[in-house]
């Protein structure tokens, strides 16, 4: 029954941003991409494609958790969806955004011993700014969520970065 009601949520954290998203007022238009540097759990290529009030957001790169004896690899990838958009004056505003991600990561030891393949499923919160007439997005999302693999445990995700915007 746990099994269930847990696979239930999941499927509604991925589910709502998709069909909520009607609106095109957000941070990227609907069809633009994002391309830049993310640094954080997850440091390396982050991506980030924009269907207005819902995003898609990926990152691929050197996962910064347990670094020291090991060499690590991973990714995430996750929606996102605007739930206030914050105005400044002028023609500033602050998307606030939250979401779901699936993060996975493989931590492979230097020195002899086992490899271990991580599975998280995060909720997460983030802040976007786009920088006015410029095609440049800066971003800070933080997550918390259940640790599936190697064991059943707590996992957090931190990140801050910066993307270029393409098809502007």
């Amino acid at each position: 029954m746990k099994k269930f009601i847990v696979l239930t949520l999941l499927i509604m954290i991925f589910a709502f941003p998709v069909f909520a998203a009607t609106e095109t007022s957000g941070t990227l238009k609907n069809g633009d991409v994002g391309l830049g540097l993310n640094l954080g759990t997850n440091t390396g290529l982050g991506m980030k494609f924009g269907f207005g009030k819902f995003d898609i957001n990926a990152n691929i790169g050197i996962n910064l958790i347990k670094i020291g004896s090991y060499s690590s690899f991973g990714g995430d990838v996750g929606v996102a969806y605007e739930v206030y958009d914050w105005q400044i004056d002028g023609p500033h505003h602050i998307p606030i955004t939250v979401g779901a991600k699936v993060s996975m990561f493989g931590l492979f030891p230097y020195h002899g011993g086992s490899s271990e393949f991580y599975l998280d499923v995060l909720a997460e919160a983030g802040l976007e700014y786009q920088i006015p007439d410029y095609p440049i997005l800066l971003y800070l999302r933080v997550g918390l969520g259940v640790g599936i693999l190697p064991k059943l445990d707590i996992a957090g995700s931190g990140s801050i970065g910066c993307l270029y915007l393409f098809d502007y």
